[in-house]
């Protein structure tokens, strides 16, 4: 027994790295196995807020001002954004085509990573001044109109999206949201 120490020795480092490594590879796996079923069961949310125009005034230049806000449990990496403005004075929105982010995808808001409970602010600067027809109420279905898409991924890469659909009221000079689920989504 004596003389085969040293290969008893060896053997025994040699199966102890082995349970080791073992050890350590499963533990791998255990962790990101339970970094998915956190962000399965804690996804990112986005919400749009706060959509509003404070110098809506004639012949001042359009702006809409809006924050972005991830209401969420994770991180939401946003992939792909467009927004778009429209005066409807004939007809009704439903005639607006529905927005896109284009192919290739466009990113107004630019690749960024929302944390739970950030605040990404932006404006938006769809060309043209304020005029009288922008400040009419109109009939039912017509007025300015803002909206857009969000793509976006969660931690797990799972594809989320989000649409808004927002109309102008001149006495607040905010957009509120328009219900249409073709328009407006959350998934």
């Amino acid at each position: 027994m004596n003389e085969n120490t040293g290969a008893l020795t060896a053997l025994a480092t040699i199966a102890v790295a082995f349970f080791t490594l073992t050890l350590w590879i499963v533990t791998g796996n255990a962790v990101s196995l339970a970094r998915a079923e956190f962000n399965a069961a804690h996804p990112p949310h986005l919400v749009v807020r706060n959509v509003w125009s404070p110098n809506a005034t004639e012949d001042k230049p359009i702006e809409i001002e809006f924050e972005v806000i991830n209401v969420g449990a994770s991180d939401a990496i946003i992939r792909a954004s467009s927004f778009e403005a429209h005066l409807v004075t004939s007809g009704t929105f439903y005639d607006i085509p529905l927005p896109t982010v284009g192919d290739p995808p466009a990113n107004v808001l630019g690749p960024v990573i929302l944390g739970p409970s950030a605040v990404l602010r932006k404006s938006f600067k769809p060309g043209g001044n304020w005029t009288p027809t922008h400040m009419r109420i109109g009939l039912e279905g017509q007025g300015f109109f803002w909206g857009g898409k969000i793509l976006y991924r969660d931690g797990a890469n799972q594809p989320r999206r989000l649409g808004v659909f927002r109309r102008f009221q001149v006495s607040t000079k905010r957009f509120r949201s328009v219900s249409d689920d073709e328009y407006v989504y959350d998934d």
